[in-house]
């Protein structure tokens, strides 16, 4: 009877090496694109939920046949940019309402206007505000926080129309495109 011989043969320690080299340089450039990926959905999302929650104030004012307002609720003091909707009626007693550090923490909003905006019974828009007497809320700048002149971030823009819907937009972009504000 024949026996075999079986010959366990496995990795040296150069070419673990090498291996692990390899693995080292494909992570070294796959981190500052994840980074930027990771940021720019996190300005997508914010942007995205401020525009969702816009036309969300319109639908309930229009629902509930009564002004409902909208106010974002980071102004400038450091707490993680959010919104409330609320009747004008009872401001106090909260509709819905939604703040970043639910997905998108990194990310800041610089406002135009005043930081309320309020829909009549009509879905238009109520101007100047009645809780405050400012400009009404119609333009938003969404930023990322972590911002180090990444020229591959694409910071988005919610503008609110003369009808009352809101929509994102890329202020980076030009005329025609329709992403363009």
């Amino acid at each position: 009877m024949r026996t075999r011989l079986y010959i366990v043969r496995g990795f040296t320690v150069i070419e673990m090496l090498i291996a692990l080299g390899i693995i080292a340089l494909l992570f070294k450039l796959a981190v500052p694109t994840f980074r930027t990926w990771l940021q720019n959905t996190q300005i997508r999302n914010t942007a995205h939920s401020i525009a969702d929650g816009m036309n969300a104030a319109r639908g309930e004012a229009i629902t509930r046949n009564a002004q409902v307002q909208i106010q974002l609720t980071s102004q400038g003091d450091g707490t993680q940019p959010g919104w409330q909707i609320a009747l004008v009626s009872a401001p106090t007693v909260s509709i819905q309402q939604w703040s970043s550090a639910e997905g998108a923490s990194s990310t800041q909003i610089v406002q135009a206007g005043g930081g309320i905006l309020t829909f009549n019974s009509l879905g238009r828009i109520v101007a100047p505000n009645p809780i405050d007497a400012s400009a009404p809320l119609l333009q938003v700048d969404v930023t990322s926080s972590n911002d180090a002149g990444d020229l591959a971030l694409r910071n988005l823009r919610v503008v609110v129309g003369n009808g009352g819907m809101a929509r994102m937009c890329d202020p980076a972009l030009g005329q025609p495109d329709p992403r363009a504000c």
